[in-house]
């Protein structure tokens, strides 16, 4: 057992050296809300983090804890599973497209005017008349809030974006990803109370719990 927590504490002080290597112990500490004498000793590998750490570090580096633990070598916290999305991996994959340059958002007039045009190059010959495969709608409202926030954030500076990343993304972990039917689209208009990522999270969240208690009523 003991040889094992030895293991155990080495694979976290390596991975922490790894994912400290850029910045300076002043800089990292001050990020985990830590002294630097507290910082070396769980890098060292004379402390083991608590959990509380174990999550503040994985919430400020976007590492997964199972990185830091040894579990898996992918270090990606918003690594993917398709068939079971949450709403932060959908946000993240549209923000790294975006980044890229992959989809870029359409103007109104443009979405207008493409939409409707009739003279379509090759590359778009599968589209049928009105239509426009280049062009998407997003019909699910909640995804709609969160990537038009994005937009109205990175208008104004890149830094209020990656706020925002840090402090009210996660709000949405773990939420799975929802057909955008009629009644959601309802139930997110009617039952919500405000505007802020709070009120989007928590009515997202009710909704899905009703759907969870109404399936088990019906197989009752």
């Amino acid at each position: 057992m003991e040889r094992h927590m030895e293991s155990l504490v080495d694979v976290i002080s390596s991975r922490l050296k790894e994912l400290f290597a850029g910045e300076t112990d002043a800089v990292a500490a001050d990020k985990l809300l830590m002294t630097q004498g507290n910082l070396n000793k769980i890098k060292n590998g004379k402390q083991t983090p608590t959990l509380d750490t174990l999550k503040l570090i994985s919430q400020k580096y976007h590492v997964s804890v199972d990185w830091i633990l040894g579990l898996k070598d992918d270090r990606n916290v918003h690594s993917i599973n398709i068939e079971n999305l949450d709403y932060s991996q959908v946000f993240m994959v549209m923000d790294k497209l975006q980044v890229n340059q992959t989809v870029i958002p359409a103007q109104a007039d443009e979405a207008v005017r493409r939409a409707t045009d009739e003279n379509l190059d090759e590359s778009r010959s599968v589209s049928t008349k009105g239509v426009d495969y280049d062009l998407f709608r997003i019909n699910d409202p909640v995804l709609s809030f969160i990537l038009r926030r994005r937009g109205k954030l990175i208008e104004v500076d890149q830094s209020l974006l990656d706020d925002w990343k840090e402090k009210h993304l996660p709000e949405y972990r773990g939420l799975p990803l929802l057909e955008g039917s009629d009644a959601m689209k309802e139930y997110m208009s009617s039952r919500r109370t405000g505007n802020s990522d709070g009120d989007w999270s928590t009515s997202l969240a009710e909704y899905i719990r009703k759907n969870k208690d109404e399936g088990r009523k019906k197989d009752e």
